[in-house]
């Protein structure tokens, strides 16, 4: 995959995490007393989520996933652009190599 593509790639998996981060918060969802959004980031950046965290989630009514789902319906449009940028790129990519 073309550096560019993994640049987006990188930025919709970021996009999808500040709006489970959003929601979360916005559900008076914490992690660890005292929770803060950065932590909740971190912890879904680092794709290590521990049973506490699950926990939490399963008393609100969420798991990952279902948090992952509502956040890329939440930003489906602005991932619909970064899925469209990622098909340019691939395209301008394959005329450069025709070329040569």
């Amino acid at each position: 995959m073309p550096v560019s593509n993994i640049r987006y790639e990188v930025q919709k998996r970021a996009t999808i995490i500040e709006s489970m981060v959003y929601l979360a918060d916005r559900s008076g969802f914490y992690l660890h007393p005292p929770s803060t959004k950065s932590h909740i980031r971190n912890t879904l950046l680092a794709d290590k989520v521990d049973n506490k965290t699950v926990q939490a989630l399963k008393d609100k009514g969420h798991t990952i996933e279902s948090m992952r789902q509502e956040a890329m319906a939440d930003k489906r449009e602005q991932l619909l652009q970064l899925d469209q940028q990622i098909a340019l790129q691939t395209k301008i990519l394959a005329g450069l190599a025709g070329l040569l």
